[in-house]
């Protein structure tokens, strides 16, 4: 990973007038809500993964579309490293983000949560944010600009299409259910740490996140790999 390029990217993104709007939107308005009904709503992965989609969008496909990476690889920068340090660079921010937010949240209800639990949901978020930063990287390289979001946007049409097929039709093969599952975990990352906190681990949990997740960095690694860029575009 290289440092320079996480922070030229973190600086991008959060000079951006329109991505900062959507951000201060959707870090405050959950934090109203929690003002008003007392409610601690942000233990989940919703709120790091939806934080980190707004800062993950285009991540690779806006560089390809500018010609960003024409500059960049002509300089001593490995593809492997681009790739990674924008991941790094998501997901830290991401995840800075959403426990910030929870952070906020605590301080604002009236009853607390037990600190192991606090601790569990801030792992849950961290880890959270990193899986997503991997999930929008994969897309990203393989369309330019915000063409990844359309790729999301496409997987959750499926997810909801298989929900309504199973309601429909309960008696579907068990491997559309498969599926499905498969296809949330891809689409909102994370890791259930509940089970670790209390003395066991899930092997397959853990498996399947990482495997995730290795899946969409290496993937993004080879797509961006494979791009072949013309130094002579003006």
């Amino acid at each position: 990973m290289n440092v320079t390029l996480i922070r030229a990217f973190l600086r991008q993104r959060f000079t951006s007038p329109v991505r900062l709007l959507i951000l201060f939107a959707m870090f405050g308005f959950p934090l109203l809500f929690v003002h008003w009904s007392g409610l601690t709503i942000l233990e989940g992965r919703g709120s790091a993964c939806l934080l980190t989609l707004i800062l993950a969008a285009g991540m690779i496909g806006q560089d390809v579309s500018s010609g960003v990476l024409q500059l960049l690889f002509a300089r001593p920068v490995t593809r492997a490293s681009y790739v990674l340090s924008r991941w790094a660079a998501v997901g830290m921010a991401g995840a800075g983000l959403a426990v910030l937010q929870y952070a906020i949240a605590l301080a604002l209800v009236p009853v607390r949560p037990l600190w192991s639990e606090s601790l569990q949901h801030v792992i849950e978020m961290v880890l959270s944010a990193f899986g997503m930063a991997a999930t929008v990287a994969l897309p990203s390289a393989l369309l330019p600009w915000l063409g990844d979001l359309a790729i999301l946007f496409a997987i959750s049409m499926v997810i909801q299409g298989l929900t309504l097929a199973r309601f429909l039709r309960p008696n579907l093969p068990a491997v559309f259910l498969e599926i499905q599952n498969f296809l949330d975990g891809y689409l909102i990352p994370g890791l259930d740490l509940s089970p670790i906190f209390a003395g066991a681990i899930s092997w397959t949990d853990l498996t399947s996140f990482l495997f995730t997740l290795s899946v969409s960095l290496l993937g993004a690694i080879w797509l961006v790999s494979r791009k072949e860029l013309s130094y002579a575009t003006r």
